[in-house]
Parts: C-alpha cells; sequence; structure tokens
C-alpha cells in the first residue's frame, strides 16, 4: 500500500526539518508540488517512534503527562484511521499499547 498527497515547497522544507511530521508548514500561492509515497511499514514506523517520543517525555505534572499522552493517543488515532484494512497481526494492538502509561507505583 502506497500513500501519497501533493504539498508545497513549504511543507517539502517543514519535512526536512521535522520528525516526520508537518510542522508550521507555509502555504504559498506558488505550489511547486512532488508526490510522497510511504509504504505501510514506513508510516507505522514513523507513528510508533513519535509515539514512543511523545511517551517518553518526563515530567512531574500530571496535567502535562495527560497532554502527552492525549497526544500520543491521537497519533494513533491517526495510524488507525490512515492504515485500516492494511494492518498487520499485532500492529493495532502494539501502538494502542504504548499509548497507556503504567498504574502508578508500577
Amino acid at each position: 500500500m502506497l500513500l501519497s498527497r501533493e504539498i508545497s515547497y513549504g511543507d517539502k522544507k517543514a519535512l526536512r526539518q521535522g520528525r516526520g511530521a508537518i510542522y508550521g508548514a507555509s502555504w504559498e500561492k506558488t505550489m511547486i508540488t512532488f508526490t510522497p509515497t510511504w509504504s505501510y511499514a514506513e508510516v507505522t514506523a514513523a507513528a510508533e517512534k513519535e509515539i514512543r517520543w511523545l511517551m517518553g517525555q518526563q515530567t512531574a505534572d500530571d496535567r502535562e503527562a495527560q497532554q502527552y499522552q492525549a497526544w500520543a493517543y491521537g497519533v494513533y488515532c491517526g495510524w488507525s484511521q490512515l492504515t485500516i484494512g492494511w494492518w498487520e497481526k499485532g500492529d493495532n494492538a502494539r501502538l494502542r499499547a504504548l499509548t497507556r502509561r503504567p498504574p502508578a507505583g508500577a
């Protein structure tokens, strides 16, 4: 499965600067487009990397920790909707489990 969308020159620059996601891309009037393609494995690996990074943010503030967990769950939901129908065995459960914090004291 290959996934693609056309993106602007500003997006392309943001892709090079980010962790694989588009952050703060500028939408220019002049579109210089290219069509990137990603395999299921690449999308899954990128989602897992981002979830692990978000869940790995150590904070003593419980509200901040919950926010990181919510962002990680958002990445999981995006991955889930994008790849539904192409899931490989165990991927859905594994990524979902990564978004759960261990119980306090564990």
